[in-house]
């Protein structure tokens, strides 16, 4: 059941949602802007209209308000909509919104107590924190968790959404330690610092591609939508399932594709692994865009009654005009 409250931000959550569709929309399709600038878009529409009065309830945090994050990212790198919230904002390196309010509502209770004695506003915040209620009492939960003492005249709020950004992320990496359908995740580097692949320097295309690579979203035969008895490769005859490791380093009708940019017929999981936290994006990014595109016209020639493009079909298109001079593949190889 819906508190008051609960309602007000799914409202906003639609407001934000029809805001980033419409005014929005055609700025987040623009390859040429940088994603920096999408972002700060995005964080300046959040926090007008999402994080309201965010200095009196910013000790609260509501799903409502931090499924605008999740939808912004997924629509941002053309992500479908089963992929996992940890791998969302681990590989973005996105926060939940709640990491602002809170450094709102901090700053806001420093103020407060900063203030003349006598004062109405300091006065009621001496009370709730006497009586250990309200958002004293949320507030000493969250500092315990992250065994933090609670002085709010003495305390950095930047410390604090620090420390809850740790654990946050220390949170996410474990969720990725248990799935099945995403295994190779928790093999790959959480943190690709200065390298990271989401930056301005790199094209917009690159960076929605080598996400689903390293996120294992690319739409393959083996996730998590399909009956197991279409989990096999539709390309060989090897019988095995259709997963990112068959399709990066295994199967063989790639196999010319694997040469060309990585260098190798096939490559092991190890291997793999090393290509997805190595930095090589743009090698990466031509296998992938080259060989998925080979895919994509064989299933279409020879699978018509089964095969459906999906989202990484509908994306490659662009993808593969906007980079086949700096790629230079040759067009799909004769058999």
């Amino acid at each position: 059941m819906f508190t008051s409250k609960q309602k007000n931000y799914t409202v906003k959550l639609e407001n934000a949602k029809f805001a980033l569709n419409t005014t929005y929309s055609n700025l987040m399709k623009k390859t040429d802007i940088p994603i920096s600038k999408k972002i700060n878009v995005f964080n300046a529409a959040v926090r007008t209209i999402m994080c309201y009065a965010g200095q009196v309830w910013g000790f609260l945090s509501f799903k409502e308000i931090e499924k605008l994050n999740l939808f912004f990212v997924r629509k941002l790198f053309c992500l479908p909509v089963n992929a996992p919230h940890y791998i969302l904002y681990l590989e973005s390196n996105f926060y939940p919104i709640f990491c602002y309010t809170l450094n709102l509502h901090l700053n806001y209770i420093k103020k407060v107590l900063a203030l003349p004695e006598g004062r109405l506003p300091k006065a009621l915040a001496e009370e709730v924190i006497k009586n250990r209620i309200y958002w004293h009492k949320e507030n000493l939960e969250l500092f315990g968790n992250l065994n933090i003492s609670l002085d709010y005249v003495g305390v950095n709020p930047g410390t604090v959404v620090a420390s809850f950004k740790s654990k946050f992320k220390e949170n996410m990496i474990s969720k990725g330690q248990y799935s099945s359908f995403h295994s190779l995740y928790k093999h790959l580097v959480a943190d690709l610092g200065e390298g990271h692949y989401i930056s301005d320097t790199n094209s917009f295309g690159l960076m929605k591609v080598i996400f689903k690579l390293r996120g294992q979203l690319v739409n393959l035969n083996y996730n998590v939508m399909r009956s197991e008895e279409q989990w096999s490769c539709t390309l060989c005859n090897l019988g095995e399932r259709e997963d990112m490791c068959h399709y990066l380093g295994k199967c063989p009708v790639l196999q010319e594709y694997r040469i060309r940019w990585l260098g190798k017929k096939a490559l092991s999981q190890a291997e793999i692994i090393n290509l997805l936290n190595s930095g090589n994006w743009t090698k990466l990014f031509c296998f992938h865009v080259s060989a998925y595109k080979y895919r994509m016209f064989l299933i279409s020639e020879y699978n018509t009654d089964t095969w459906e493009i999906g989202v990484d079909g509908e994306d490659l298109v662009d993808e593969y005009h906007v980079v086949e001079d700096t790629c230079s593949f040759p067009m799909p190889l004769e058999r």
